[in-house]
């Protein structure tokens, strides 16, 4: 392809643009030396062949290709500045990801401790409690049945709800329980494994608040398949002015249905009774 040789002095011409691209695309794939060598051939590669051309506008040629290793020099910056800039991404990619890894191991590890904490006040402490407050009176079956089966919660087994059916898990805790119940419940309750077990361990706190705080001996559950509610008609109490270190009700009731995607309503006003709502969606 003939080059006009006008073109060779006023830039214009496609040899000028392809020596253009070639010195600084050739920056981003080699190393400085190289790169400023090979940049500096192509330019007196260039030069060379201006002046072969046309002599007489080899002065406009040499102004063109002395821009040639600028060029060259601000694709190397440009280059290194990018590559400056992903690296420095990589790296605070990198330190975010391991935050968020570290955050994950520690609320891991936060929800285990309030899960024990939950469990160790469901089961021993309130059995002890009770026992030690004389609530349990003369009745040593249910205190060595109840010793056994808080052993083995803390212990880990029978600790879920098996798959399948949640009813036969929520109808235990209410036959274990001290608490005369008047149930209304379905035939069958199939529910998610993970809120099968926290509604069970739910139930079984709401259960005995009625006993230790509540003034009554019976409660009314009424178990549906998208809620269980269980009513008293006890003394009541100001939810809002419970003490945070009395956690029984945040921990083991609220905290635990919101970690299993569902929910806990607790009503309750002075001499109104306790109505304890556990919620969840229906899948």
């Amino acid at each position: 392809m003939d080059v006009p040789p006008l073109s060779v002095g006023n830039g214009q011409g496609w040899v000028i643009t392809l020596v253009s691209v070639a010195v600084v695309f050739h920056q981003w794939h080699t190393k400085p030396v190289s790169g400023l060598v090979s940049a500096s051939v192509v330019t007196v590669a260039f030069l060379v062949g201006a002046w072969w051309t046309a002599p007489d506008l080899w002065v406009g040629a040499a102004a063109i290709g002395a821009w040639t290793p600028v060029q060259a020099i601000l694709s190397r910056v440009l280059n290194t500045l990018l590559v400056q800039a992903a690296r420095a991404a990589d790296v605070q990619e990198s330190r975010a990801v391991a935050a968020r890894r570290e955050a994950a191991v520690a609320e891991a590890v936060r929800a285990d401790e309030r899960a024990h904490a939950a469990m160790l006040h469901d089961t021993a402490a309130t059995t002890l409690l009770m026992v030690g407050l004389g609530e349990v009176g003369s009745s040593r079956q249910w205190v060595r049945e109840q010793a056994g089966r808080d052993l083995e919660a803390l212990a880990g087994e029978n600790l879920d709800v098996a798959e399948g059916d949640a009813l036969p898990a929520l109808l235990e805790v209410i036959h274990a329980s001290r608490v005369a119940v008047d149930l209304t419940a379905p035939d069958a309750l199939p529910l998610p494994h993970e809120i099968a077990t926290a509604v069970r361990g739910a139930l079984r706190e709401a259960l005995n608040n009625v006993i230790r705080h509540s003034g009554e001996t019976s409660a009314t559950v009424v178990i549906t398949v998208e809620s269980v509610v269980i009513t008293d008609r006890g003394k009541g109490f100001r939810p809002e002015s419970v003490p945070e270190r009395r956690r029984g009700v945040a921990n083991s009731i609220v905290d635990r249905l919101a970690a299993a995607g569902g929910r806990a309503v607790i009503t309750s006003a002075p001499g109104e009774g306790t109505t304890v709502r556990l919620e969840w969606d229906r899948g």
